[in-house]
């Protein structure tokens, strides 16, 4: 069995997590067709490539560990007439805080239970979040003193029904006030009553009918309305309504404080409704400038530890303490005026004193040496590792000769321990001896020396259980060390983790910044898997015109799994004019691809 990380021989391999797709996970969509391999040494692109999948992944990881969003949208209630733009808000506002780094949980036309379900797993995330957020579009009441948001199944026969069937404001307060930076609830809610002219009063509850009553949140909690207690919003025709629409104009303003950002929001909104409507905000925060989105630089921020590192600070305090030459050799030619690049180059020095440097990876050559370091490149590098030797070609696992290979590698390590790539290799050969107790030694041996190929095997390892106890969250583990090095094989394997709900919470959002991240990188089935997630609207905004561009994308590289989708779309009709020449042509193009991998 190969097991690590490597290109099926076959075409076989294409992420051990796809063939869950069907049976795990919710959107309406198969997976991408099996039998497709990846193409390339994705995981060592040179290091200006691969910053975009960084700048896409760490940067947009970072912040998704620590904010968090519940978008819920409430359209077609079942007992009141609809509400014209809710649906393009909530997903509108979704997609601004998917951009801004958010996990971002979405829930459209949800029933009490959907509601209350998401609520308590929102409670789960914020307990470790910096920021949460609630945004709430749709109906919302108030009673007895208290504010209740209204599900898609609310049907208030009496106001005694409302404690049973509506979710309390303070419910939803309590949730985002567990973070420990900021908590928001944004209600786009401050509507009449549309249950007024029916539910009877039983003179227990007192109740208005229109808009919502003041608030005092907590002192990390703002709670921000459409229209200001007493009052009501408008309702206006046109893709969103006045007070998601000045939301969206500058949620993702860069330098833009919280409290500020409010305050544009409240006069664009005064001055599109000729000033019958005025949003409000309740409650207060500390006298620090708390951004949704900082100030703009060079590359994309990255959030540690509270503060905002640019990339060479990132990447630096993630190598700094690695013995692998090649990770050093990539930070100088990338950033050659860094503050560390002394440090780097000190770092260098003090590996290799009299060693030579090869391209990328550094090879240590001597007299006495060459030989078996040569032998172990020769016998058994990956072909997927460009930070071999240029002078090795690599050798597929099925064709390392074990015993002369094991040799080399056990001497390659012995007079280099600090090299990562040689216990890589010695654990290639352990896999294709079939002693995987000592593979995934080595692997763990490499991946404390900084291969990030190391750690997406140990990845995969656990993630496939053959070899090692099935354990996702291990996998997850791993893949993440991995991505956080710009592993491109590790990106759409840690996605399918999180697309799927594996080793720990599901988020789709997440997912699709991975699986986008690898389709950056040149990955063909997460181009295939970015057009799934638009196609059905998971973890996304549905767009069968994304889809279908992100389908052309791989279908041109030669992804059968993209044809055959675009087949069922020309077939269907969704998203293109019907078309069955255009479905057969993908479909024939997608058979032909199938069979030549098969061969």
């Amino acid at each position: 069995m190969e097991s690590d990380g490597e290109v099926r021989v076959n075409g076989s391999r294409i992420g051990m997590l796809r063939r869950f797709a069907a049976s795990r996970a919710p959107p309406p969509y198969p997976p991408p067709h099996a039998g497709e391999g990846r193409e390339g040494a994705l995981w060592a692109m040179t290091l200006g490539l691969a910053l975009i999948a960084f700048c896409a992944v760490w940067g947009g990881r970072a912040y998704a560990q620590n904010r968090v969003a519940l978008i819920v949208g409430i359209v077609n209630y079942q007992n009141v007439p609809p509400l014209p733009t809710t649906l393009n808000d909530a997903g509108d506002i979704a997609q601004s805080f998917e951009r801004l780094g958010f996990a971002t949980t979405k829930l459209f036309n949800a029933s009490y239970d959907d509601f209350r379900r998401a609520i308590r797993r929102l409670n789960e995330l914020a307990r470790n979040a910096d920021i949460a957020v609630i945004y709430f579009g749709g109906h919302a009441l108030e009673a007895g003193g208290e504010n209740w948001v209204l599900p898609v199944d609310t049907d208030l026969r009496t106001d005694l029904d409302i404690a049973q069937e509506a979710i309390g404001l303070n419910s939803l307060m309590q949730s985002v006030g567990r973070v420990s930076v900021l908590g928001m609830v944004i209600l786009d809610a401050s509507r009449s009553n549309p249950f007024a002219a029916r539910m009877q009063r039983t003179g227990q509850t007192r109740s208005v009918d229109r808009g919502l009553v003041r608030v005092e949140p907590a002192q990390n909690v703002l709670v921000a309305y459409a229209s200001k207690d007493g009052t009501t919003n408008e309702d206006r025709s046109g893709r969103n309504s006045p007070y998601a629409a000045a939301l969206l104009r500058y949620l993702e303003s860069p330098g833009l404080d919280i409290n500020f950002m409010f305050r544009k929001v409240r006069d664009d909104v005064l001055a599109h409704t000729n000033r019958r409507q005025q949003p409000f905000v309740y409650g207060s925060l500390p006298n620090k400038p708390i951004y949704l989105k900082e100030r703009a630089v060079s590359l994309q921020p990255v959030a540690v530890k509270n503060e905002v590192l640019p990339a060479d600070e990132t990447i630096w305090s993630t190598i700094k303490d690695s013995t692998d030459k090649s990770l050093f050799l990539d930070f100088l030619n990338k950033f050659p005026s860094s503050v560390h690049a002394k440090e780097a180059g000190a770092k260098l020095k003090s590996l290799d004193t009299t060693l030579v440097v090869a391209s990328r990876q550094t090879n240590p050559l001597s007299n006495d040496t060459g030989n078996a370091i040569a032998d172990c490149d020769r016998l058994a590098a990956s072909p997927l590792d460009s930070g071999r030797p240029k002078d090795s070609a690599g050798v597929e696992l099925s064709k390392i000769p074990v015993v002369a290979a094991e040799r080399a590698c056990d001497e390659a390590m012995r007079r280099s321990p600090e090299v990562a790539r040689f216990p890589f290799q010695a654990a290639r050969v352990a896999i294709a001896r079939a002693n995987y107790p000592a593979a995934r030694d080595l692997y763990e041996k490499a991946s404390a020396l900084g291969s990030s190929l190391a750690m997406y095997s140990l990845g995969l390892l656990y993630a496939e259980g053959k070899t090692v106890p099935l354990d996702y969250t291990e996998a997850r583990r791993w893949y993440t060390k991995a991505v956080a090095l710009n592993s491109a094989f590790a990106m759409p394997e840690l996605a399918a983790l999180y697309e799927n709900g594996l080793g720990g919470p599901q988020d789709p959002a997440e997912a699709l910044r991975l699986y986008r991240a690898a389709a950056t990188a040149g990955d063909r089935v997460s181009m295939t898997k970015v057009g799934n997630f638009y196609e059905a609207g998971f973890g996304v905004r549905q767009d069968y015109a994304e889809a279908i561009r992100w389908y052309k994308r791989s279908a041109d590289r030669g992804d059968a799994g993209a044809m055959r989708q675009l087949a069922k779309l020309y077939e269907s009709g969704r998203g293109v004019a019907k078309n069955a020449a255009e479905s057969r042509q993908w479909n024939a193009k997608a058979a032909k691809r199938e069979a030549s991998s098969s061969r």
